[in-house]
Order: structure tokens, then sequence, then C-alpha cells
């Protein structure tokens, strides 16, 4: 059939003929244009042998156009040579100019997704939407045309047909299903629009066998996420738990807490406290694990528990965050009555921040309630060099001098 390309004879390319040897020479003519049925077979034979092919062609098809210039067909041809020669400008300059003068022209597969993707830049979707599917009927399943059909739906909102577009694609590539489930889900105006991509990717990415691991567990996170946001929380509870306990799943640190405050939701402490410890145990430096370890623990009364995991933290923490732990750690041990115990934990809080009044206050009192003298004094001394303008810490150290043994004076000034 004339304009399309299938089911035609391939013939040698036109050829100016040779004088017949003995006969008198004469000029040679320039060689004329193939006619327009030659030049469609010659096309088929460059689709066959390739760049340097379409190359021999290209000044026969621009000849022909000049002529012709509403031939649909031949613009076709001369896009096609374009890509060949990798000028993708012109490309779609041809392929453009096919479509305008024939919306039905069959532009194969590399053509149609090449004019697809620039109608989907210009946000033309239904056009980038024909093209793709054009593309997808040239070369059915199609992962390049399959994933931007998707994007040009969603574009549109028609998101049932997107989702279905999807499913033909898991069925191709699963992993690159899973990764546009995930990117369509962050894109979605509501949370229940991104739940229906988020379920649709859990469903794709789980294993068929219970016993194999997940090769991802993010869907599972991120789709539990979102069943808090729409109020399925045993859901979530499910998708949690199920990452959790994927081989790397406890060293997780935020779905490890979303896990436990599920627990503590639904009245589980025990479980709770159980996440925090096997997560830990994968991640024992971090400390917004061990913060909401020690929290639940003193919330449940454990405070000698507590008191440790909160000596763990201050190890670890910045300079400040470790003054303060430290001194949470002494008010816990003063309120057990451990007074020598808590007096350490306050001189940890000043080694941590030597500037910190909180600190160097705590000391002072401690020490005078454990009859730590020497520890008093350097302790108020140091609250009157922080705050010189209180008159409270010059009295106190006054009257700590003046109760003191001359010998307990003489230790703490050296």
């Amino acid at each position: 059939m004339a304009g399309r390309l299938h089911d035609v004879e391939l013939i040698e390319p036109l050829a100016p003929r040779e004088g017949r040897s003995g006969s008198t020479s004469s000029p040679q003519k320039r060689p004329e244009a193939p006619a327009r049925q030659d030049l469609e077979r010659l096309c088929l034979r460059a689709e066959r042998d390739g760049p340097k092919a379409w190359a021999q062609l290209l000044p026969h098809l621009k000849q022909h156009l000049q002529h012709s210039q509403q031939d649909a067909q031949a613009h076709a041809w001369l896009a096609r040579a374009a890509v060949a020669q990798e000028d993708k400008a012109q490309a779609l300059r041809s392929a453009n100019e096919a479509v305008r003068l024939d919306p039905q022209i069959v532009l194969g597969h590399s053509l149609s997704l090449l004019v697809a993707r620039s109608c989907a830049d210009a946000k033309r979707w239904e056009l980038a939407a024909r093209h793709c599917e054009a593309a997808l009927a040239s070369r059915p399943g199609d992962l390049e045309a399959l994933e931007m059909l998707v994007r040009v739906l969603f574009a549109q909102e028609m998101h049932s047909k997107a989702q279905e577009t999807l499913k033909v694609l898991s069925n191709y590539d699963i992993e690159r299903a899973v990764s546009l489930a995930r990117m369509l889900s962050n894109k979605s105006r509501t949370s229940q629009e991104q739940y229906r991509w988020l379920s649709k990717a859990v469903e794709w990415a789980k294993p068929k066998d219970d016993k194999v691991p997940w090769p991802e567990f993010a869907p599972l996170r991120e789709l539990g996420e979102v069943c808090l946001l729409v109020s399925k929380n045993h859901e979530a509870l499910d998708c949690f738990q199920e990452a959790f306990k994927q081989p790397t799943g406890a060293r997780d640190v935020d779905l490890a807490r979303a896990l436990a405050q599920l627990h503590v939701r639904g009245g589980r402490m025990e479980k709770a406290l159980e996440v925090y410890r096997t997560s830990l145990t994968a991640s024992p430096d971090s400390l917004p694990l061990l913060r909401s370890y020690w929290q639940l623990l003193l919330k449940e009364g454990r405070t000698t528990e507590a008191i440790g995991v909160i000596g763990q933290a201050a190890r670890i923490a910045p300079t400040k965050e470790a003054a303060s732990l430290h001194a949470t750690r002494a008010e816990l041990l003063q309120s057990m009555g451990s007074t020598n115990d808590a007096l350490k934990a306050w001189e940890a809080a000043a080694g941590a921040d030597e500037g910190s009044s909180a600190a160097w206050r705590g000391i002072a009192t401690t020490a005078s309630a454990a009859g730590a003298i020497v520890e008093q004094l350097r302790a108020l001394r140091r609250m009157v060099k922080l705050e010189a303008q209180n008159p409270e810490w010059h009295a106190k150290l006054g009257l700590a001098l003046v109760g003191a043994d001359p010998s307990v004076r003489e230790r703490e000034e050296a």
C-alpha cells in the first residue's frame, strides 16, 4: 500500500546506466530522483541497512519534498533518516509535519515515542497519550512507552486508566512499576490517592513465597505511614511489622519508632519496648531511638532501666544535649535517694558543658546534701563566676566558707 512500510518488495537503488563498450562516449546525465514507488522501496532498504543507507537517501528525500510538500509519508521517511543520523531536532520537525498532514499516519515506535515525549514536555497530554499508544501498537510491551503513558494519564488525572497501564508494566518489569507507583504516590494530592498507588506497589513487590525476604521494604513502610493518615491503623500495623521483620528492617530507626508507637497506642507496652530493644541492637548509636526508649521506660515506671539508657545516650550525644541528659539522670537518681550517684551525674553534666549553670547548681545542692564540702565549694565558686550579679551565690559561698573546716578549705583551694 502506498505510503505504508509493509509488504513491499525490496529493489536495488537506481543508478545511471554505464556506456556500452565500443560506443561513442557522451557526457553523462545527472541521475534523476527516484519515482515515488521506488523511493518507498529504497526507504525500506535503508530501514534494513542502517545509517549509511539513510545518509545516501537523504538528498533524494529532500528533492522529492521540494516538489511534493504535502507527502506526509515522505516527511515520515525524512524523520526516520534524521533519527538514523542522530539529528533529533530534524526528526521531530519532520515527524510533526507528517502528523499535521496525516493525523492517522503510522510513524513507528521510535518516532512515535519522540513525538510523545515532545508533547508531554509541552503538556499536550492528549496528543502525548495518543503517540504513546501508537508506539505501543508498533512495539507492544515497550517499557519506556508504557511508563510515559502512565505518567501522561496521571497528569490528566485519569488514575484508573493509569493504574491499568501500570499493571501492564508490572507484568514486564515489577521493579520499574513499583518505583513508578511510589513516585506517583508522592505526587498525589490526597492521602486516599497515595493509598491507592502504594497498595499497588506493595501488591506487586510482595514475594510469591512468604519465606523469601522482600527485595525492598520501603513500599511497606510508606504504605503503613499513609494508612495512619487514612485511619487504617490495623493495616498500618501489619505493614510496619512485615517491614520490621525483614533482614534489615530493624536498622530503620523511623520504622522502629512508628511500630513501637502503634503498639503503645494499642496498649501493648511490652511489645513496644521489645521493638526498641531489637532496633537498638542493630542501631546502638541512634539518639532518637534511645530517647524514645527511655521515655517509655519512665512512663512504665522502670526508672532504673531508664537511667541506664539515658547514660548510654549521654555518652554519644553532642555537648549540649549530653549535659542535659546527664542532668536528667542526676535528677532521677536524686528522686530515688541515690545522692552520691546523683552527684557524679551532675559532675558529668558539668564536664560535658562547663558553662552550664544548671549543672553547677546541681553539684552545689547535691554536694551539700552529701556532705561533700570540697565539691560544694568548687561549685559555688563557679556559680559566683557564672552569675556574678546574683547575690545569692555570694552569700552561699560565704556561709559555706565560714562553716568549712580549715583543712577542707585548704584542699579545695589547692
